[in-house]
Parts: structure tokens; C-alpha cells; sequence
């Protein structure tokens, strides 16, 4: 499977669509997971901007506290496999979990939690974790995604998740220096110039949901 960073803008979507298809070919990949929440101009996600990163070969998009910024993605999550945070409460619309079937390599469980540092207030990421491992009913391959600031948080739940999760990897490369020095909230703009698509590649055996390697696939393109 292949973990892809936030994709942020129309340069984040441009390079899905000219990597993501060939990459499916070259790295023979079954699935691809791809944070989707700032793909929106930088801002949140809407369900036509969801469905065409679908028809570009990405399974499933996972998100974070930003998900909310595009009012049509209140109504935007049903039937599409798109997750929220499962740590926010019950009555917010969508889900933190989804089952994907692979056929005969049989069924992932991809979870989405949100760290709790520098973050919007919002319940433990860990008991979240914990909930959806539960609600999987003992799917062997594991994924899970922390959408988090701090990279502590990231490798705590990489951690608490030992032994259970095939991967866990975490999102959110947003640049927050300015809101560190000054307590002030920052408006993150769309980069301008070369694009970077920065995601991992992890290969699990489907009957131990062990991982059997993990490695970076960077790639850097000309500006689009």
C-alpha cells in the first residue's frame, strides 16, 4: 500500500494525477491511501475535488481538523470512502474507519485519529485508536493514519499501536512556525514553484499483517 502526505491545492491534485497511475504500474501497488483535507485550495475538501482524486487511483482519503473547512462536505461523506477523524464526537458527520476488500488478499482496516497537541480540543487519540482496532473485528492488515502536529504524538501511537497495526504513518505538514511565535492563527497559502509528492510504501503480508518493509517514495516535479 502506498501512504501519500496531505495533498494541498490544485498542484497537490495535479501531482496525484500525473504520479499516482503510474506508480500504481510501476510499484505494483493494491492500495493507496492519501490524506485529502487540504486539497481544496488549501482548504478542506469537497466531494467533486474527493471523486476525481477517486477516478486518479486513490482508494481511500483519510483527513484531519480541516475536513470541516468546505460546508458541502457536511453532506459529502456518504458512500464515499472518506474518514474523519474518529475522535471527534459521534454526531459529527462521517466516519473514522473503513474496511477496504481486496479480494483474494482480503480486507484492510484503514483508521483516522487526530492528535491532541497544538490541535483543536478533541478527544484521546489513543482510546480512539484503541475503538476502531475493535470495531475492525480483528482484521489482520492494519493501517492507521494520526493526523497530528507534533511528531512526539506520532511516534507515541506508533508505539501504543505495536504488535497491532500493520502501519501507522501520520499527516499534517503544515508550516505552523508563525503560529508557535506569535499564538496567532496563521493563513497557510499554496505554495507556488516545484511540486513535492512525498509517501511511503508498505508491504505487509496479508496473512500475518506484519509489514515486511517500509520506505519513502519522494518524487519532485517541475511546477504545474
Amino acid at each position: 500500500m502506498l501512504a501519500i502526505g496531505d495533498i494541498i491545492g490544485r498542484p497537490g491534485r495535479e501531482a496525484i494525477a500525473k504520479l499516482v497511475p503510474q506508480l500504481r504500474r510501476e510499484l505494483s501497488i493494491d492500495l493507496v491511501v492519501a490524506n485529502g483535507e487540504n486539497a481544496a485550495g488549501g482548504f478542506g475538501l469537497t466531494p467533486k475535488i474527493a471523486d476525481d482524486l477517486f477516478g486518479l487511483g486513490i482508494d481511500v482519503l483519510t483527513s484531519g481538523n480541516h475536513i470541516w473547512d468546505q460546508r458541502e462536505m457536511l453532506t459529502g461523506f456518504d458512500h464515499r470512502p472518506i474518514l474523519r477523524p474518529h475522535n471527534y464526537p459521534a454526531g459529527a458527520p462521517g466516519k473514522g474507519w473503513y474496511c477496504h476488500d481486496l479480494g483474494e488478499k482480503g480486507q484492510v482496516l484503514i483508521g483516522n485519529v487526530q492528535g491532541q497537541l497544538f490541535m483543536p480540543p478533541i478527544e484521546s487519540a489513543f482510546k480512539a485508536a484503541d475503538e476502531i482496532l475493535r470495531q475492525g473485528g480483528g482484521t489482520r492488515v492494519v493501517l492507521m493514519d494520526i493526523h497530528a502536529e507534533a511528531t512526539s504524538e506520532k511516534i507515541a501511537m506508533g508505539w501504543h499501536l505495536d504488535g497491532r497495526a500493520s502501519f501507522v504513518f501520520g499527516t499534517d505538514r503544515q508550516a505552523s512556525l508563525q503560529r508557535f511565535l506569535t499564538g496567532v492563527p496563521y493563513r497557510f497559502k499554496v505554495a507556488d514553484g516545484p511540486v513535492q509528492f512525498n509517501s511511503v510504501l508498505a508491504r505487509i503480508d496479508a496473512l500475518s499483517g506484519k509489514a515486511a518493509s517500509i520506505e519513502r517514495v519522494d518524487r519532485e516535479i517541475a511546477a504545474l
